[in-house]
């Protein structure tokens, strides 16, 4: 089956704006909500060989919501999460976070 290119151009419409519909929006990070998000983590592992082999994985992260910077001129908005455990409070990009 082929599709065309008005079929193409349906289909990724629709799909950007379902997207559009879930993505958060900065009003939703409000002081003390909490939020979710993930960080890629190098892991060094030694083989039975000797050989090191780099890996990375995928490690998840929680806190609440300090404050949130908008940011001016086309710059991404960043807001300050205190992590759960931790003492200080980190600056993430809002994109990457998730209400939780």
């Amino acid at each position: 089956m082929r599709i065309t290119k008005t079929q193409l151009r349906k289909i990724i419409k629709e799909e950007t704006q379902k997207l559009m519909k879930e993505s958060v929006s900065l009003r939703d990070f409000q002081p003390d909500v909490r939020v979710t998000w993930n960080t890629m983590e190098r892991i060094e592992r030694e083989t039975p060989s000797g050989r090191i082999k780099v890996d990375f994985e995928r490690v998840p992260h929680a806190g609440s919501v300090i404050s949130v910077d908008r940011g001016g001129y086309g710059l991404e908005a960043v807001v300050s999460v205190q992590e759960d455990g931790q003492s200080g409070p980190q600056e993430i990009e809002a994109a990457e976070l998730t209400l939780a």
